[in-house]
């Protein structure tokens, strides 16, 4: 770039700066011009607003002084009227106090004559009120003294009446007295009558009961005698000696079975568990007797499928279901004799 171009260049700048200061300067100049424009405006409008608010107020006055007149003008007839009203009433007032004093005065007038009236009526009637009372005082004293007479007479017959009514209770009293006693004789008769034929009755019936009595020990005896030959005879069964020799073998392998647990250091809850559901189901509590023959009965009868139970008025059953389970035969026997 040579030194020519550069001088060209700093010259089309210059220019453009020159025309942009001219510009501006030219703005400002009608900017200037517009806001003395909107001065000028503004102010003929103030100006204008103004003689409108005169004339606005000039016209109010005028209309306000009319009013007041024609406010004065309605005041003034209203005061003559108000005057009229006045004065006719007050004429009216003295017309009506007037009609008033004459009203009074034929009132008062007419009161007189009518007290006048009143006064000789009162009279009249106090006369016969008084006359009336005489008379009825008269008739009331009558009237007491018949009452009087009367009550005397009613008392009088009172009395008579009530010495009858209590003779007449002395004497029910006295048949009452004697009709009680009477039926107390009657009374101690059959009791002792009754007396001799209860104890009949309980003579004959003790006698009954114990003849029923030495009839149920007999067929007790009977049956304790049967049921005591049945007992041997099943003592001497093979059943019986089959059952000890189970019995044996059961609770020795089950007294080994513990001994061993105890030396190995096991627990022995198990075996002892079985050997007491054993005991039960085999009947061998070592409650029982183990030398009663019953006990035997039973347990071995068990394992028959025997019904074992033969006490008198009692049904046969298992065993199991007695009441006295726990109990032998001949306990039952010393219990029933």
């Amino acid at each position: 770039m040579n030194q020519q171009e550069v001088k060209e260049r700093a010259e089309f700048f210059k220019k453009q700066r020159e025309n942009r200061i001219r510009k501006q300067i030219a703005d400002n100049i009608n900017l200037r011009k517009e806001i003395e424009l909107q001065e000028k405006i503004k102010h003929e409008d103030m100006l204008e607003h103004r003689r409108m608010k005169k004339k606005e107020l000039l016209d109010c006055i005028a209309k306000d002084k009319a009013l007041r007149d024609h406010m004065e003008k309605e005041e003034a007839e209203i005061d003559e009227v108000v005057q009229i009203f006045d004065e006719a009433k007050k004429n009216i007032e003295c017309l009506r106090k007037q009609k008033d004093k004459e009203i009074l005065h034929e009132t008062i007038a007419k009161r007189a004559i009518a007290g006048n009236f009143i006064i000789t009526e009162k009279q009249a009637k106090d006369e016969a009120y008084f006359k009336c009372i005489e008379r009825a005082q008269e008739e009331c004293a009558k009237r007491e003294e018949e009452k009087t007479q009367k009550k005397i007479e009613k008392q009088q017959q009172l009395k008579e009446e009530r010495q009858e009514d209590y003779r007449k209770y002395l004497e029910r009293e006295e048949k009452a007295r004697a009709a009680e006693k009477e039926l107390r004789r009657w009374e101690m008769l059959n009791r002792q009558k009754q007396h001799e034929v209860t104890k009949e009755y309980d003579v004959e019936q003790r006698e009954a009961d114990w003849k029923k009595t030495l009839k149920i020990r007999q067929q007790i005896e009977e049956r304790r005698k049967y049921d005591k030959a049945e007992r041997e005879e099943t003592m001497q069964s093979d059943d019986y000696i089959l059952a000890q020799i189970e019995d044996d073998e059961f609770f020795g392998y089950a007294d080994s079975l513990v001994k061993h647990c105890e030396k190995q250091g096991r627990p022995t809850y198990p075996i002892k568990k079985v050997v007491e559901a054993y005991k039960k189901v085999n009947m061998l509590d070592e409650k029982r007797d183990k030398d009663c023959e019953s006990y035997l009965e039973d347990k071995y009868a068990k394992r028959r499928g025997v019904m074992v139970n033969t006490s008198p008025g009692k049904m046969c059953h298992h065993p199991r279901t007695d009441p006295n389970y726990r109990r032998c035969k001949c306990q039952k026997e010393r219990i029933f004799k």
